[in-house]
């Protein structure tokens, strides 16, 4: 069987894929260099960003998405580096003048990954980015409606900033390709063969159109079976992790419109969402085909996620519910070199 390669952020020491693009272990990382194969330059989906980690000795990169004015969507390893990390909003990180606006590139003043994320299994590999200043493109739709086995088949766009040739190191185009979704299972999705995620695809989003004809993001890209990138790519699944998205999404706009004097305020609701996405409180507030919404009426998400743990609680056993497992051959693994 081929070993599976994670999407993480390649570095140029380097550097192990553990944190914001920077690797924990050497673990020839760069050997999958191929693009979102089959896939085209992207303009459309502006929601889709690249995340940059530098510091001592570090160069990270990833892609993620934006799912409110304050908060980026990417995997758990991209955001555990010990690196300033910064999100760029442009379509292309290699055009000097785009890289050289400001407003292109927006600081990061706090980072989470998902307190049930292990690196050892790749699972629960989420994680969010605070940003300083609000971005400026519109966030993503995030899906709410649970995945089923009966999905597979079903058309789904995958987006990201990854390398473009096997021969080439280049990397930071945003591209799209389409593909289907190949499995489903509790935790994750499959999409298989071409066009497929690569190294520095790691965080970015796999759309899929829902009942009402409007795509959303149903799963945030991790690793894949291949170190050619034309195997079974995985993503972790956004409708089964609602309580860690939209607690952190509920504590960073509140803050955000409150002011400084909202911080222990936010800060304990960005615990009671971790609290809710780990052990017995795990899954929380209603996600149901949400649009993105302002910071003003996530007061009320705010309330959500530090005073209805109860709730959560309940509410994470529906969406928790065992589904048939999926055929033998679709169940992805979690092991492997990210991306």
């Amino acid at each position: 069987m081929a070993m599976r390669t994670l999407l993480g952020l390649g570095t140029v020491l380097l550097l192990s894929l553990t944190n914001c693009g920077a690797p924990s272990s050497v673990d020839s990382v760069g050997q999958a260099t191929q693009p979102i194969t089959g896939g085209t330059a992207d303009d459309v989906d502006v929601s889709s960003v690249l995340v940059i980690a530098k510091g001592d000795g570090i160069d990270g990169r990833c892609s993620g998405v934006i799912v409110s004015p304050h908060v980026v969507l990417t995997a758990a390893y991209c955001v555990q580096v010990d690196a300033k990390c910064t999100v760029f909003v442009g379509a292309d990180y290699n055009d000097r003048a785009a890289r050289m606006r400001p407003e292109n590139l927006v600081d990061v003043v706090e980072r989470h990954s998902h307190p049930r994320y292990k690196a050892s299994t790749n699972t629960h590999d989420l994680g969010v980015l605070i940003t300083a200043m609000a971005l400026a493109p519109p966030p993503a739709r995030m899906n709410g409606t649970p995945l089923v086995p009966a999905d597979r088949g079903t058309p789904i766009r995958i987006v990201g900033y990854g390398q473009t040739s096997g021969s080439s190191k280049a990397m930071g185009r945003r591209r799209q390709g389409e593909s289907t979704l190949a499995g489903v299972d509790a935790s994750s999705l499959v999409v298989d063969g071409v066009p497929n995620i690569c190294l520095f695809d790691s965080g970015g989003p796999t759309f899929m159109r829902r009942e009402d004809g409007q795509e959303a993001v149903v799963g945030i890209h991790f690793i894949i079976d291949s170190a050619t990138c034309d195997g079974q790519g995985v993503d972790v699944r956004v409708d089964a992790n609602v309580a860690f998205i939209d607690g952190h999404v509920a504590a960073a706009e509140v803050s955000a419109a409150a002011g400084p004097s909202s911080n222990q305020t936010a800060g304990d609701a960005s615990t009671a969402a971790d609290s809710a996405a780990t052990g017995d409180s795990k899954a929380g507030c209603s996600m149901s085909e949400r649009r993105p919404t302002s910071a003003a009426a996530l007061l009320a998400s705010l309330a959500a996620a530090t005073l209805s743990v109860l709730w959560q609680r309940r509410r994470a056993r529906q969406l928790s519910a065992p589904s048939p497992p999926p055929r033998r051959d679709d169940r992805p693994g979690r092991r492997g070199r990210r991306q």
